[in-house]
């Protein structure tokens, strides 16, 4: 069933308004795409790009400051891991709209790799974001749920301006810690997460193995977008990394922390 026939409007009024009409239960094989957030027209998403940027920026300083078990390593941890919200259908299932988000687990492994590379002493943001995009298991549909999370606030607020508009009910429920507001399916009670068109881009899935060329190839035009995006929120925060931190670092990374020192001498 359409989204629009379940909410009791026709796809006209959601287009109207910029909405994505999906199939509610299914996989749509779209996904978020954070740099779409540039170009949104979407009142409630114009500060998102910003957003994006001052996120990940804060997390560099988290990791740089971080100590072995202490409390900042532990919120460096938590803000790497972003839950699924599964009332915004989109992804790769066909038959479920159940999948995972980037979990603990996968965000562990992303911040040990991060402060790898922190203490020895490469301090260059886009090297990081390579390491978040080249995991294994961390594609463009995880990169869609951590987009997704980290704007519910703003994807809320658009939730309700629609939903006066169109006169649909709505429900406010806290999701992993954050406070989301839904619409209210008229068929079924059933919550749903409205989405723009206008930030979401196909979902690449290669069907038979002709297509995995051109799947690796959007994927690795997604990653090399998204770092741009990244390295723009971390250049000016890489700097911040004072000479007595560098010193701190253990002596086997010591020549490494020196090369990318004079390194960022000789181009400044």
């Amino acid at each position: 069933m359409l989204l629009s026939e379940s909410l009791g409007v026709t796809p006209g009024q959601l287009w109207k308004y910029g909405v994505f009409d999906s199939y509610l239960g299914i996989d749509s094989l779209l996904h978020v795409d954070p740099a779409r957030l540039r170009s949104t027209r979407i009142p409630e998403l114009l500060g998102g790009y910003k957003r994006f940027h001052h996120y990940f920026a804060s997390i560099l300083d988290m990791i740089a400051a971080a100590k072995p078990g202490d409390a900042l390593e532990r919120q460096a941890i938590k803000k790497l891991v972003f839950p699924e919200i599964r009332e915004a259908a989109l992804g790769y299932a066909e038959t479920s709209d159940a999948r995972r988000g980037v979990t603990l687990h996968i965000a562990k492994r992303l911040y040990s790799t991060a402060k790898t590379i922190i203490d020895a002493g490469i301090k260059n943001p886009s090297i990081f974001e390579v390491a978040v995009l080249f995991e294994e298991d961390f594609g463009a549909d995880l990169l869609s749920d951590m987009t997704v999370f980290m704007l519910l606030e703003e994807l809320s607020a658009f939730n309700k301006r629609v939903a006066e508009k169109l006169g649909l009910q709505t429900v406010t429920r806290a999701v992993h810690g954050k406070t989301g507001t839904f619409i209210l399916s008229q068929t079924n009670s059933k919550r749903v997460l409205l989405i723009p068109n206008s930030i979401l881009a196909d979902l690449p899935l290669a069907k038979d193995w002709t297509e995995i060329d051109a799947v690796c190839e959007y994927n690795e035009s997604l990653k090399k977008r998204v770092n741009e995006l990244i390295q723009k929120a971390w250049g000016k925060r890489v700097q911040r990394i004072t000479k007595p931190q560098i010193k701190e670092v253990p002596s086997p990374s010591r020549t490494l922390a020196r090369a990318s020192q004079e390194l960022r001498q000789g181009e400044g």
